[in-house]
């Protein structure tokens, strides 16, 4: 049922009862249509109930035309005859879900809500909404300092594509090992999800981890505040307008090299994070399989950088 008759289609104008909401209070069933929005199943006889503010899914409605509803405790989706999910949905703090679509976005818009879930290293899509209505950072369309202590997450089994160099804590503080625990678990799951999607070599795990902490320090929040741990730092809010998908294509102006006048301008790349000291983008080099800093790229976010050997 919703309240918002721009989702339906073929309205039936009718009075077949009321709806009896939370608060006590009743609201008339003022008609009957087809659902017709991007993303959704074409759910039938979906009633159109005046006063309606949230738009609700009856499990026995979906069901009995043909889909398959399936929950578990952190999420719940549903699934159409041929296996494919359609619709997921996530618990929130007051244990009802909230569904999200997985309709395809086939334009290169930057403020799409799939793609800014994938920019910031595929966020939670309760954590991105909160970014987006609070303000808590710049450049996201609407939708005190501590010691920092280290604890090994491995061992890796793939070698990092340029190698790391570490620095240790005083030993014996065994009490701190909880919380930088939870926090590599984070960063591991975050950096396998990037890699993951894009169907990256391991040996880019080091860049991912590296990328996962860099988007991590910028869009969660301290416990307890509304800001995240670069505004502590800095003062200020962060701007994620500058975020790509990690691992998509893209191209790197060669400004570095004497380059004939019929010759390429641009090398074809894999973009793999940020500069920590620079406006500059980390990326991978297909050309020279070198990893570089440039400010000078174009990411293409919906592009895999294997579809360029298809293309060839």
């Amino acid at each position: 049922m919703t309240g918002d008759k721009d989702f339906l289609v073929n309205i039936r104008p009718m009075q077949c009862g009321e709806v009896t909401f939370g608060n006590g209070l009743a609201e008339n069933v003022i008609g009957m249509g087809t659902l017709n929005f991007e993303g959704l199943p074409r759910l039938k006889d979906v009633m159109l109930v005046e006063g309606l503010r949230a738009n609700l899914l009856s499990i026995s409605q979906i069901c009995d035309q043909g889909y398959t509803v399936n929950f578990d405790s952190n999420r719940c989706y549903v699934v159409n005859d041929q296996d494919e999910i359609i619709l997921q949905g996530f618990r929130s703090n007051d244990n009802c879900y909230t569904l999200t679509t997985y309709a395809t976005c086939h334009s290169a818009i930057d403020n799409s809500t799939d793609l800014c879930h994938k920019k910031l290293g595929h966020i939670h899509f309760k954590n991105l909404k909160k970014l987006s209505n609070v303000g808590i950072v710049r450049g996201l369309p609407k939708l005190v300092l501590e010691l920092l202590h280290m604890d090994l997450m491995g061992p890796i089994q793939v070698e990092s594509l340029n190698g790391i160099s570490h620095e240790f804590s005083a030993p014996k503080t065994p009490q701190q090992n909880g919380v930088v625990e939870r926090k590599n678990q984070t960063l591991t799951e975050m950096a396998r999800l990037m890699l993951n999607s894009k169907k990256l070599t391991k040996h880019l795990w080091a860049e991912a981890i590296n990328t996962a902490c860099y988007t991590i320090n910028r869009v969660f929040l301290r416990p307890g505040t509304h800001k995240t741990p670069y505004e502590i730092w800095k003062c200020k809010k962060p701007n994620v307008s500058h975020f790509h998908v990690f691992g998509s294509a893209c191209y790197i102006l060669r400004d570095r090299d004497h380059i004939g006048k019929f010759d390429a301008k641009s090398d074809v790349g894999v973009f793999i994070g940020y500069s920590i000291n620079s406006r500059a983008y980390r990326v991978y080099n297909m050309r020279t399989q070198t990893v570089m800093k440039s400010a000078n790229v174009v990411v293409d976010d919906l592009k895999d950088f294997s579809e360029f050997s298809t293309e060839e």
